[in-house]
């Protein structure tokens, strides 16, 4: 049987152009006279390519998913930055669990760069006692190798440790330190340029990347 043709064929050229322009005139003025570009070249798109990326997720992980697309306009309460819109595009893809904080998808796209990762940002008290326990155990090596296949396949972890020394109760010195230091896991899978978001494969590209990252997932969503 010949494959469904996707309805989504790639952000439009003005996309990239939008955030671009965005960035380098950052006001409320300008973005009320190019609303109409926003909508037809951002919001209209980004609601088709979460419509594909649920449906495409569900079949990868055997899960159904919601995405969570991140507000333009920023939060200026607690910022020194005082530019009212984000200049770039930030969507989760959360599985439907009865956990509070499952691992999600995360896709990000601005002019500098596209990528799509997998992770926790940050666990819950719960889950991040029961993450210890297993990095440190069995289950821990199990993990590093999975890691290692991800970042053999292009992949990166996000970010450092947040902790400078291992946890206590844990050998200060574990083969696994760098692990138990972490409040949250994720890796992430850049695209070599922004462009690839207009291509007209760009969730079947998506797709190959979380294939890539689904080991993680996977072990992430074995943890509660």
């Amino acid at each position: 049987m010949a494959k469904e043709k996707s309805s989504f064929d790639g952000f439009p050229a003005a996309t990239l152009k939008f955030l671009k322009d965005l960035k380098a005139n950052n006001s409320r003025t300008w973005f009320d006279s190019n609303r109409a570009t926003y909508d037809s070249a951002l919001k209209r798109p980004t609601k088709i390519f979460c419509e594909e990326m649920t449906v495409r997720l569900e079949a990868l992980t055997g899960h159904p998913h919601d995405a969570k697309l991140y507000r333009i306009n920023r939060d200026l309460r607690f910022s020194k930055d005082k530019t009212p819109y984000n200049a770039h595009l930030h969507i989760s893809f959360v599985p439907q669990a009865e956990v509070p904080s499952p691992p999600a998808w995360s896709f990000g796209f601005d002019p500098q760069l596209l990528t799509i990762g997998v992770g926790l940002f940050a666990f819950d008290k719960a889950q991040l006692e029961l993450f210890r326990e297993q990095v440190a155990g069995r289950s821990g090596a199990a993990l590093e190798k999975k890691l290692a296949g991800i970042t053999s396949r292009g992949g990166r972890i996000g970010g450092e440790p947040e902790l400078k020394r291992v946890p206590s109760g844990f050998e200060p010195d574990h083969p696994r330190e760098n692990l138990l230091r972490r409040k949250g896991l994720n890796v992430w899978l850049d695209f070599d340029s922004p462009r690839r978001a207009t291509d007209a494969d760009l969730v079947d590209r998506c797709i190959a990347q979380c294939k890539v990252a689904k080991p993680l997932f996977d072990w992430l969503w074995a943890l509660p």
